[in-house]
């Protein structure tokens, strides 16, 4: 079976090593912590998992996972597997991204010879589905402009 992971938002800092994020990074976990100096040139925090203590080298993510557990990531996985949350903005933006790359591959099949030879009810079921993408997608860019013009009736009145 194949499964995908579930949207759970996470907390995470970066391991940087300079006193002022390792200060950071101690305060996020909750505790002191020491980075391991042993080798000058690979530096490391040790952190305490429920499994085992495990090694977060300079660049690594430090999570904090939906139980408050603390975990060591590296930086391509992280980065293969979180978005920035973000602003709200930033979030429909990425939505919007995530829709129009759905509807591309939906517009692909629809043009190939697969599609023609699928039954005429299936073909009505994605016929509906094309119009409802891109209902919603013209609804996604009616909700950004509003956002957009919220956000920019709220700076004048800060700035006083």
């Amino acid at each position: 079976m194949k499964y995908i992971k579930k949207s759970v938002e996470i907390e995470a800092v970066q391991f940087i090593d300079t006193p002022e994020r390792i200060c950071e990074i101690a305060e996020f976990v909750g505790k002191d912590l020491r980075v391991n100096y042993e080798d000058k040139d690979n530096p490391y925090i040790p952190i305490e998992t429920l499994e085992c203590t495990m090694k977060a080298s300079v660049g690594d993510y430090i999570i904090k996972g939906v139980k408050g557990e603390i975990y060591p990531c590296k930086p391509d996985i992280f980065e293969q597997t979180y978005d920035c949350v973000g602003t709200p903005l930033d979030r429909m933006y990425r939505e919007i991204d995530e829709l129009v790359e759905r509807f591309a591959k939906l517009n692909e099949f629809m043009k190939s010879d697969k599609f023609l030879s699928l039954p005429p009810d299936v073909v009505g079921l994605l016929e509906i589905q094309y119009g409802a993408m891109m209902a919603y997608n013209h609804a996604l860019q009616l909700r950004v402009a509003k956002m957009k013009e919220t956000e920019n009736q709220l700076i004048p009145s800060q700035q006083s």
